[in-house]
């Protein structure tokens, strides 16, 4: 199904004709177009002047992908997933690596020029989250577990350099704050990084580890008060001309 949603004055928006509690976005830089994952139906929408050209592709998964989600206690309402194949040689990770296995489990993915995909898997469960490197030419490491506290990854860019060196992967998240007071709410929003030349540690030290993560806290507050905002949902980062300045842009919940 193809439409186009206009409207009278502002810029041009999009409404979904039903609620999608899980979707993935996908849009690529220096186009009008933007490529969304929602339950059973990809979206593709390009925005121009006249307003929102939608075109819908339904996706139904098999039997098998049901039963497998059903048997793994998923909710009976689920997203179904599109997972497209990487192409080329080099290293590849578990398929469990790449895409989360729970439709509630949020994953954020990005691949650099030099061919490598790396994944970031939100904590669902009693399943510690990660950021890995599950596919290309290097090698395939991970964070360990007691690095990141129940992350709930929220964004991913990459900071790219003329010098392969100082290239650069912030990822944006918020995670179980264990230092809280019974009055604070329980979640830091974080920023993490890795240098894309990372090819871990030596035996027997992070030998399939990153050995450039750090994490910071982000902060965001409310204005002149003391609040600040913790638990951030959505990140994206603009860069500038020269690629090593930016701004993040992110959207944060609170209780308050």
């Amino acid at each position: 199904m193809e439409q186009v949603s206009s409207t009278t004055a502002g810029p041009p928006r999009f409404h979904f004709a039903k609620p999608e509690n899980y979707i993935s976005m996908y849009h690529q830089e220096g186009t009008n177009t933007l490529y969304v994952g929602g339950k059973a139906m990809v979206f593709i929408l390009t925005f121009t002047d006249r307003g929102v050209r939608d075109l819908q592709i339904p996706v139904e998964s098999d039997d098998t992908a049901k039963a497998t989600c059903m048997a793994k206690a998923a909710p009976p309402k689920v997203n179904e997933t599109v997972l497209t194949d990487a192409q080329g040689s080099g290293q590849i990770g578990s398929p469990s690596d790449i895409s989360p296995p729970y439709p509630s489990q949020k994953a954020i993915s990005l691949t650099t020029d030099g061919g490598s995909l790396y994944s970031a898997l939100s904590s669902v469960g009693g399943h510690a989250g990660s950021i890995r490197r599950t596919f290309g030419p290097q090698k395939l490491l991970k964070t360990e577990n007691v690095w990141l506290l129940n992350p709930q990854f929220a964004g991913a860019a990459i900071i790219p350099s003329s010098l392969k060196y100082k290239e650069e992967i912030y990822f944006f998240f918020s995670e179980f704050n264990k230092t809280a007071r019974v009055d604070e709410e329980p979640y830091r929003a974080r920023i993490g990084r890795i240098c894309t030349v990372d090819e871990g540690g030596i035996k027997p030290l992070l030998t399939d580890s990153w050995t450039t993560f750090m994490k910071a806290r982000v902060m965001c507050g409310a204005g002149s008060t003391q609040q600040q905002y913790n638990n951030i949902r959505q990140a994206v980062v603009l860069t500038a001309q020269d690629k090593r300045a930016g701004v993040m842009y992110g959207l944060f919940s609170n209780p308050w």
